[in-house]
């Protein structure tokens, strides 16, 4: 088969469809890691000058939005009860359609605008930049746009109690492009290195001034970082590599690895700098790692 036919028949591929089970407990997942990292967003650093706008809602809303000292609180709560209702649709099997079709439809939304609305308020009010509110973000308007897209077949199967096994309800294109968006994040960041520093960005030094400040002293990485300049080069350019490498994780064979090569990566940052980290590694861990295709020989073994 030549490249031309692989890739129509990979482009073709992304409207096929899989009963839910792997989408609906990634998607308990993914609302899990935003409840816990939304509780890192607070307003201590309100009072500090503004710098450069870092949200995209900084574009578009007046500055004093920003100022709101219940802004954040109020936005906190509403992403809390939708993405509870948006948890909770799977089990409304004895609700009617006309109730489950609309929660079904708006749930999902509410959730992503609360989340970005939020994030956007803690970032305008933060002295640096947290970048772990950005995958969660993009994964989850993939998942909304699925049940935007699959509303009426998702709650049909709901109310009539066909949910789990549907084989109609999970598109390829939700999975795909969970992972494309988060591949897409991590390239941005190793390629930005290059283009800001080139190949001197791996050179050890900077990582090595970087731990001696920021990094815990008796963690065996730390010092293995500052016991030789080759191993914080060995280690730097590595990750720079796999960073940069990152889109090859939408080729399946090769996805486990570059999952494990960022897994490690950003493991290693929080042991090291204690810079949270942890609600990436599980979204590589479940999105990267070949989960997908358990779940669906689990889903084909339980038809049989």
């Amino acid at each position: 088969m030549s490249m031309r036919d692989q890739f129509n028949r990979r482009l073709n591929s992304l409207g096929d469809t899989a009963p839910p089970l792997f989408g609906q407990l990634s998607l308990w997942i993914l609302i899990a890691v935003c409840i816990y990292i939304v509780g890192d967003a607070h307003l201590t650093f309100q009072s500090y000058p503004k710098g450069t706008t870092v949200s995209l809602l900084g574009y578009i809303v007046p500055e004093q939005f920003f100022d709101q000292p219940y802004a954040l609180g109020f936005f906190k709560k509403v992403f809390f009860v939708s993405a509870a209702a948006w948890s909770v649709l799977p089990f409304l099997g004895r609700t009617r359609i006309w109730i489950v079709q609309p929660l079904t439809a708006i749930a999902p939304w509410v959730c992503v605008l609360s989340y970005t609305i939020l994030v956007s308020i803690f970032w305008e009010n933060l002295p640096w930049f947290r970048h772990k509110f950005i995958v969660p973000n993009w994964v989850l308007l993939y998942y909304a746009l699925w049940y935007l897209f699959y509303r009426d077949d998702i709650a049909a199967s709901i109310v009539n109690k066909k949910f789990w096994l549907n084989p109609n309800l999970y598109p390829r294109w939700v999975y795909l492009g969970s992972v494309l968006s988060i591949a897409l994040l991590y390239n941005y960041g190793g390629v930005s290195k290059f283009l800001a520093a080139g190949f001197n960005w791996g050179e050890g030094l900077s990582l090595q001034l970087w731990v001696s400040m920021m990094g815990k002293p008796d963690f065996i990485l730390t010092e293995f970082i500052l016991s030789d300049r080759e191993n914080a080069h060995l280690l730097q350019r590595g990750v720079t590599i796999v960073q940069s490498f990152a889109l090859l994780a939408l080729i399946p064979h090769l996805r486990p690895v570059i999952g494990l090569g960022l897994i490690a990566f950003q493991l290693s940052v929080e042991l090291t700098f204690g810079i949270p980290f942890r609600g990436n590694i599980v979204l590589l861990a479940v999105f990267f790692l070949p989960w997908f295709g358990v779940f669906e020989g689990l889903v084909a073994s339980l038809k049989k």
